[in-house]
């Protein structure tokens, strides 16, 4: 488990939550024009597959959260390392990759409340929760 202060209040956390969605979506030059789009779950572990057909490389791709599974951590973040909480990812052949899959950068949702069982991992990285 991941730490990154977010605020006072609240802490972010990468995870493995089941039944969160999450979504990828291709943009031309224009941002508004999505070429492609294609939504999938997290399974028990956390990891979602989602099978991309055809060749985006003169795209911009990137997978998104969509919606968290769980009611009290389901803020998407918008601070921190999460400024802008999309996984950016090649959907090329013609990118250098041998292999057929790409793996995105974690993302997380935020916790409303703070884990009462994360003090030993605060103590541990030296961290004050409550250091404004």
């Amino acid at each position: 488990m991941v730490a990154v202060k977010h605020d006072s209040d609240r802490w972010y956390f990468i995870f493995g939550e089941e039944g969160a969605t999450v979504r990828l979506e291709c943009r031309g030059e224009e941002v508004t024009n999505i070429t492609y789009k294609l939504e999938g779950t997290t399974d028990s572990a956390g990891h979602y597959q989602l099978n991309v057909v055809g060749d985006h490389g003169t795209e911009e791709c990137g997978v998104t959260l969509v919606k968290s599974s769980q009611p009290d951590c389901d803020i998407l973040p918008d601070e921190g390392w999460a400024i802008e909480p999309t996984s950016k990812i090649t959907l090329t052949k013609n990118s250098g990759f041998h292999d057929k899959v790409r793996h995105a950068n974690p993302l997380g949702f935020t916790k409303k409340e703070r884990d009462a069982g994360c003090a030993a991992l605060f103590k541990e990285l030296e961290i004050n929760p409550d250091e404004k």
